[in-house]
């Protein structure tokens, strides 16, 4: 074979496998991203829900002391 040839090829095989890293790296890069806004999707709701339960019981603790405050001032 002609070194032309075999140098053709050996370039195309090296393009080739360049396209194939690329195309497989953003195709990982995409899942990372969808993995990481699904966690933090996850953890925003769980803090959500964290937060709402907390203000219910601000809420019950603010009125049984109103409560208590105006007992004590009749």
């Amino acid at each position: 074979m002609d070194l032309d040839i075999i140098g053709v090829i050996i370039q195309g095989g090296a393009v080739g496998l360049l396209l194939v890293f690329g195309f497989f790296g953003y195709k990982l890069a995409r899942l990372l991203v969808t993995v990481g806004q699904n966690l933090i999707a996850n953890h925003l709701t769980t803090l959500t829900e964290e937060v709402k339960g907390v203000r219910e019981e601000m809420t019950t603790l603010s009125e049984r002391l109103l409560s208590l405050l105006d007992r004590r001032t009749e």
